[in-house]
């Protein structure tokens, strides 16, 4: 399978940057690009502050001496807060990160500017991908939280159209597909993936339980009251240790989500900016991205992941939603799910 986050503005962006970008050729010394970052002395980053962003700030500071501040920013107030800046003509922040639906339509508007030339942006494999603007640096799978008490191995899904055996009428938990987040993730990747029909016998013969806090709801599957929940990922199980609940992935592949970081325009620490992404695929990055339950972009690192963590960041992939079909897929969503 191989992911399509080079659609059809994806490719756009492509033919831009070959245009646009400053030739940032092969030769370039990055001694020279990385004394300049140090100068500059700080990178500014505009996204969701994690343990994982924070972990990833540390070890960037602690590596290069590079002050990170760190913004925290929900999607619609990221947008919000780089397009007032920029209509001002005021350049505040450098790296920005997100699910891939943000920064494609942040870079439609001309929001970005290409990176250039990473030493280690090559070191991206497939599915995952870089265009010299967009840069995926890791994944996150989720999967069907199941209660263990409660689903007996040989009744675990092992394929996502178990989900529509009769057993489980009335029993599943999920999060609102008509809303951002994890149940839309289940029906956009579902919808495309596994098929139309499936999500319309879902909906209309399972009568699922529709939610809008995964913190709590995880935990009601956790404390019995449902058996299983829709969709988790994999950081959010990890939390949800001491619980008897499991994270199982169909045959089919797991959900996930992409992690796009990009430069903004006229950055005012490129250089900073420029090292902070290439060390995004640099070794310690890679490994505290594993270790978070992440997948990473570079298919070896997956397997230095902590023993528990490994069959998970290993997963079969299944696929992704696609930016380009999110009003088609909220449309149908709130259509089926009344």
């Amino acid at each position: 399978m191989r992911l399509r986050f080079l659609n059809a503005i994806g490719l756009l962006l492509l033919a831009a940057a070959v245009v646009t970008a400053p030739a940032a050729a092969q030769s370039e010394d990055w001694n020279k690009v990385v004394a300049a970052a140090k100068k500059e002395g700080r990178v500014v980053y505009y996204g969701t502050s994690t343990d994982l962003t924070k972990k990833l700030a540390s070890l960037f500071e602690k590596k290069y001496g590079i002050q990170v501040d760190t913004l925290n920013l929900r999607p619609t107030e990221l947008r919000e807060r780089v397009r007032s800046e920029q209509s001002a003509g005021r350049y505040m922040g450098d790296v920005v990160s997100g699910g891939l639906g943000v920064p494609v339509a942040m870079a439609k508007l001309g929001q970005f500017e290409p990176y250039g030339d990473l030493p280690l942006a090559n070191k991206v494999e497939a599915p995952f991908e870089n265009d010299g603007t967009l840069l995926m640096p890791y994944a996150t799978a989720a999967g069907i939280l199941i209660n263990t008490n409660m689903v007996k191995p040989e009744d675990e899904p092992k394929s996502w159209r178990d989900l529509l055996d009769p057993k489980w009428k009335g029993k599943i938990l999920m999060f609102d597909p008509r809303q951002d987040g994890m149940g839309q993730v289940f029906f956009g990747v579902t919808y495309y993936k596994i098929g139309a029909d499936f999500q319309e016998k879902f909906a209309t013969t399972q009568n699922p339980t529709l939610a809008i806090d995964s913190v709590v709801d995880q935990r009601r599957v956790g404390a019995g009251e449902f058996p299983m929940y829709l969709l988790v990922n994999i950081p959010d199980f990890v939390n949800l240790k001491g619980l008897p609940v499991k994270i199982v992935f169909p045959t089919e592949g797991a959900a996930f989500t992409q992690t796009v970081y990009s430069v903004l325009k006229n950055a005012p620490h490129p250089n900073a900016a420029r090292l902070y992404m290439n060390f995004l695929m640099e070794d310690e990055a890679q490994q505290e991205i594993v270790k978070d339950g992440r997948i990473s972009a570079i298919t070896a690192m997956n397997q230095a992941a902590p023993e528990h963590l490994r069959p998970l960041v290993t997963t079969k992939l299944l696929g992704a939603t696609v930016p380009d079909t999110l009003t088609e897929r909220f449309r149908v969503a709130r259509e089926l799910y009344k």
